[in-house]
């Protein structure tokens, strides 16, 4: 299960920046998954929990001020569902399945042929 998003950026040509402020927070959630990152250059993000939407902050920091943020969301992928029972009948398959428990998805759609 992958858990990783890379965040790049455009440098501002004009200006020299010191370090970056990555704030991903959580939405829809009291008390959600959120932290708090300072770096200086493009980084992959691999805390991120699947099946959850987060808002996802950035700030460039010079001699200690921070810039305006720039803000964005995204969805990470969901869970992919856990097979519980798989038996074989004369008409095809009987098969039980629960969700990750730390994913947020609103529905399991199944499309068996």
């Amino acid at each position: 299960m992958t858990r990783e998003v890379t965040l790049t950026w455009k440098d501002d040509e004009i200006y020299t920046q010191d370090h970056y402020k990555i704030l991903y927070q959580e939405v829809e959630t009291f008390n959600g998954d959120s932290k708090t990152k300072v770096v200086t250059d493009k980084i992959d993000v691999n805390e991120l929990y699947p099946g959850r939407n987060y808002s996802l902050s950035l700030s460039a920091i010079s001699n200690g001020i921070e810039s305006e943020l720039t803000i964005t969301s995204i969805a990470t992928k969901p869970a992919s569902p856990i097979i519980e029972e798989l038996q074989p009948t004369p008409a095809g398959f009987i098969i039980s399945w629960k969700s990750d428990v730390t994913s947020r998805q609103e529905k399991i759609y199944s499309s068996l042929y």
